[in-house]
């Protein structure tokens, strides 16, 4: 039998929540998504452009971090693919710890992102430690190919399922 030696990563963590995390409890994966960040000193952007409700659920999730210690949180606001490109979008990006993508639809973070300034700048930085985050459809962007709907006609029930491009941040590399 051989065996495989993969190259030490030195990318930073993934988390990768599947979706309706506490977060009125002890938030123990929130939690740890803020230590991994920094702790007091973490700078957590809250991307949520897959929501139906950006406007409530940011500020929630904004609201979250800072009482679970995080020293800052903030919104991205990435309405359209042209503002993945802006400098001010950038810049945010830049200055995170952690960037956490919240639920909702994971196509909607693909075709703003893929391909993007931002999703190239987002990859370059995990390569370099910064910590990535997603619940539900901001897990599922994650990987390379993600699901993305069902096939067939409509109203037949199908077996079959949609794949679409993803972030391609959990590609592994040896």
């Amino acid at each position: 039998m051989v065996a495989h030696a993969l190259t030490p990563r030195t990318s930073g963590p993934l988390v990768i929540i599947g979706g309706a995390e506490d977060k009125l409890g002890p938030c123990l994966i929130l939690r740890e998504l803020v230590q991994r960040a920094g702790g007091d000193r973490a700078r957590l952007a809250v991307l949520p452009l897959a929501s139906s409700f950006p406007d409530l659920v940011g500020p929630r999730y904004v609201a979250l971090f800072l009482q679970l210690g995080a020293g800052e949180a903030f919104i991205v606001d990435l309405p359209t693919s042209a503002t993945a490109a802006g400098a001010s979008t950038l810049d945010a990006l830049e200055r995170a710890t952690a960037v956490f993508f919240t639920g909702g639809d994971q196509r909607r973070i693909a075709q703003v992102l893929v391909g993007s300034p931002a999703a190239l700048l987002l990859t370059r930085r995990q390569r370099s430690g910064l910590v990535l985050a997603g619940t539900s459809a901001g897990a599922a962007v994650m990987s390379c190919s993600m699901l993305s709907g069902q096939g067939g006609p409509p109203g037949l029930r199908s077996r079959r399922v949609q794949l679409s491009r993803g972030l391609g941040f959990s590609r592994r590399h040896r």
